[in-house]
């Protein structure tokens, strides 16, 4: 039976995906302590938050996550995704335990929180009700003689963030002979995915493609670990945008002319449209004009998108003459106030949606 969880761990921790692990045990132990059925909350929803818990604390099943999505996490990746990588190398997919009250217990040390309010005898049995029904068919314990992960800073351009893409790299890593002791080099070919939207710094993982190493076994045949690759992504420098969270900003700068009176500016995008944007408003330094879901969609949730945010900066003259000082204290003193501008009728028109003509 599938797990009853929905697919976005994040969403169910009320969790952003830059969420360090501080943030996910402080969401852990907020919601879990607030849906407790101890507490009057759903059995269903607990298990939903420790299920989530368990995804996002452990390193390996987050990279997976990130890097494949769910359907893959539970799953598994077959070779069109890791091409060259043995079946018995590749991720096989995980499944929770299913055991809500060991989550919850792990967490807080075996120690009852809600000591002040109930007796320690008080507990709740999800082993009856859930237990067996989500088994784990792939620990995601790591034992100590693991060999630690290859670790890559991989550098991607902001289209790449905006639209998505693949990237395929070449890792060196060493892997046993037959003598069980002495290693060689191996290569071994991946495939990256790049979700549109990731953030600065996510971490990809491959499990157990990285170097081999052989571990003591109860048998005569040793048997041997494999260690993780893990990619770091690295936002590379834009030459026009700026990333701030989902949203992408541009400064502009603009004529004091310009400025007072009304102008229109064209915003090349990052999949090659043009926004062609009217601005009708006085525009002061520092003045912003935000365009709603034209930004960096969510990794998790492509029809959600930040904002393009244009921030102006207005360009004053160095120099003006006397007689044409004379002209303009005399059409200014009668914009002063915000008051005597919308008496007036106001030459700040008012701009409306259809103002952002959007074109190739």
């Amino acid at each position: 039976m599938p797990s009853p969880t929905t697919t976005n761990p994040y969403a169910i921790l009320k969790l952003p995906r830059s969420a360090t692990t501080p943030d996910i045990h402080r969401a852990f132990r907020a919601l879990s302590l607030k849906n407790h059925p101890d507490k009057g909350g759903e059995a269903e929803a607990f298990l939903r938050i420790c299920e989530a818990y368990e995804v996002l604390r452990n390193e390996k099943l987050r990279g997976v996550l990130d890097g494949w999505g769910w359907d893959r996490l539970i799953n598994g990746v077959d070779e069109s995704l890791m091409p060259g990588v043995p079946e018995e190398e590749r991720w096989n997919g995980w499944k929770y335990h299913g055991d809500p009250d060991k989550t919850f217990e792990e967490f807080f040390g075996g120690r009852n929180p809600f000591g002040d309010f109930f007796t320690t005898t008080q507990t709740t049995s999800f082993g009856t009700k859930f237990g067996g029904l989500y088994g784990m068919n792939k620990s995601d314990a790591s034992p100590s003689s693991k060999p630690p992960p290859i670790e890559k800073e991989l550098g991607v351009t902001l289209e790449e963030l905006y639209l998505g893409g693949v990237r395929r790299m070449k890792i060196e890593r060493k892997t046993l002979n037959p003598d069980n002791t002495t290693t060689s080099p191996a290569t071994v070919l991946l495939t990256i995915p790049i979700k549109p939207g990731y953030a600065n710094g996510t971490r990809i993982t491959f499990p157990n493609v990285g170097h081999q190493t052989s571990v003591p076994s109860s048998s005569s045949t040793p048997t041997s670990l494999f260690g993780d690759v893990v990619f770091i992504l690295k936002q590379l420098p834009h030459p026009t945008f700026e990333r701030q969270g989902q949203d992408l900003i541009i400064h502009k700068s603009v004529e004091l002319g310009k400025a007072l009176t009304g102008f229109s500016v064209e915003v090349g995008t990052l999949d090659g449209r043009t926004l062609r944007v009217g601005v009708g408003e006085v525009v002061s330094p520092s003045h912003k004009r935000i365009i709603p879901n034209e930004g960096l969609p969510s990794p998790s949730d492509s029809s959600k998108r930040g904002n393009l945010i244009i921030e102006f900066s207005v360009l004053f003259p160095t120099w003006i003459s006397e007689a044409d000082k004379k002209v303009l204290r005399d059409v200014l003193t009668k914009y002063t106030s915000t008051s005597q501008k919308s008496k007036k009728g106001g030459d700040a028109r008012s701009v409306e949606p259809n103002a952002i003509d959007v074109g190739k």
